[in-house]
């Protein structure tokens, strides 16, 4: 009979007492050593974390989220090793299937890729699915990647598992806007020291000043991006539409319109791509027959299973909401309330539609 695989889990983390818990009794009976480095919490995390090992270590932060990741692989002992961060959970079934790959896999896979359901709709619907190298044989000695947005190349005899990890972020209000800045000036800070950056985090460099309506520096980032890009994973379609929306909010719409047509080929099988277009001709242009065009081109997209990074709304709600926000523009109530319903059988908890859905109702009943 095979010998099962050991794995060891290895996880970063900082002020986590509101996820920490979560994440440890959902891969309860998962894991054969657990290793959970601190990188400085102030609040309860670690009090936490010895509920459940006793292998706590800490690294002194040095604004490098891949030498964390490095320095915890490093305490792994185990065959294989999974990371997880503090706020992921796994649900239902899946972790029998986790338990059930444990007993089934072969010693020779290198790494196991698994979904990692990153956002999610009222209704618990995933909204951005990436593909993750979640565990990697440790005789490898994969490496993490990058300052931030870290990530770890691998390569060898590979398997996929539908096994789905839900990404489960609860923090207090304004944190996304101090990590968005706190990863913004670390990517400064190694732009100053190296005088360069890799692709991915001209990338991230990028989308960065963009978030902070910063346009013409991201546009000339963007560009060098786009210059030297190589795939690695990357959702390259982002690029287009974020550059897209810099050149509109400059009001340069020449460039902006530019910049997404000539791609227009290559992207014509991705519904955010047309649904950005949609968007452009109806808010900016006011041209409503072609938005109209465009947003029925993104609901003929199917879901790009092949890709490493999937919108998924782009792919259920958000074409019919915009097509029924541009009937509802053009007082064409019946179309509106038609596509208004086909977004609400994918969010059926969506509040705002329901609302819209309930009054249109009424109001095609006295109309027509």
């Amino acid at each position: 009979m095979k010998k099962p695989i050991e794995i060891s889990l290895c996880m970063i983390v900082k002020n986590e007492e509101k996820n920490l818990e979560n994440c440890m009794n959902s891969f309860a009976g998962v894991f054969d050593e657990i290793n959970i480095v601190d990188t400085g919490s102030a609040d309860r995390t670690i009090e936490i974390a010895k509920k459940y090992t006793d292998r706590i270590f800490h690294f002194e932060w040095i604004h490098d989220f891949a030498a964390a990741r490095n320095f915890s692989f490093s305490k792994a002992t185990k065959e294989y090793v999974m990371w997880l961060d503090a706020d992921d959970i796994i649900l239902g079934e899946n972790k029998e299937k986790l338990l059930r790959l444990k007993k089934s896999i072969t010693h020779n896979i290198d790494y196991v890729v698994m979904p990692y359901n990153c956002t999610h709709d009222e209704n618990g619907n995933p909204l951005l699915v990436t593909k993750r190298e979640r565990i990697v044989k440790r005789a490898r000695n994969f490496q993490w990647c990058d300052t931030v947005h870290e990530y770890m190349p691998v390569d060898g005899n590979s398997f996929y598992a539908e096994i789905p990890i839900k990404h489960n972020h609860k923090v207090d209000k304004g944190v996304h806007d101090i990590k968005m800045a706190r990863n913004f000036d670390i990517l400064k800070k190694k732009l100053a020291k190296c005088g360069a950056l890799s692709s991915k985090d001209m990338y991230y460099y990028a989308a960065s000043l963009c978030d902070l309506e910063k346009y013409e520096e991201a546009i000339i980032w963007f560009k060098k991006f786009l210059d030297e890009f190589s795939e690695n994973g990357y959702p390259r379609v982002t690029t287009y539409t974020t550059l897209h929306k810099c050149y509109t909010a400059l009001g340069d719409y020449e460039n902006a319109a530019r910049c997404m047509l000539e791609v227009e080929p290559i992207y014509s099988d991705m519904s955010e791509f047309h649904c950005c277009l949609g968007d452009f001709f109806k808010d900016t242009v006011k041209d409503y027959e072609t938005a109209i065009k465009y947003y029925n081109k993104a609901t003929a997209c199917a879901v790009p299973v092949a890709k490493d990074f999937i919108y998924m709304e782009f792919y259920y709600s958000i074409p019919y909401k915009s097509l029924g926000k541009a009937y509802l523009d053009l007082k064409d109530y019946k179309k509106s309330l038609f596509n208004y319903k086909e977004a609400l059988k994918y969010s059926t908890k969506d509040e705002e539609t329901s609302e819209l859905v309930m009054k249109l109702e009424k109001l095609t009943a006295l109309l027509y």
